[in-house]
């Protein structure tokens, strides 16, 4: 199940200072937690258990992974 999933979301300044990360649970709360943040932030960041970025957006738009469209 997307819920046993658990990333981690990251807000940042375009200064380079960013907020403490956010666990999310699955699927669904990365999707809100991008969503709810791209527009304020210069970058929005989340990350896996691993700490490999799985989405990444720059300026509001994702520009990792480059095929996913949240629009």
């Amino acid at each position: 199940m997307s819920e046993d999933l658990i990333f981690w979301g990251y807000r940042f300044y375009q200064n380079g200072r960013y907020h403490k990360g956010v666990e999310l649970k699955g699927v669904e709360a990365v999707y809100d937690f991008v969503k709810e943040h791209k527009d304020s932030f210069y970058e929005v960041r989340v990350v896996d258990r691993s700490d490999f970025t799985v989405l990444q957006t720059i300026e509001g738009q994702i520009v990792f992974p480059i095929a996913l469209n949240m629009e």
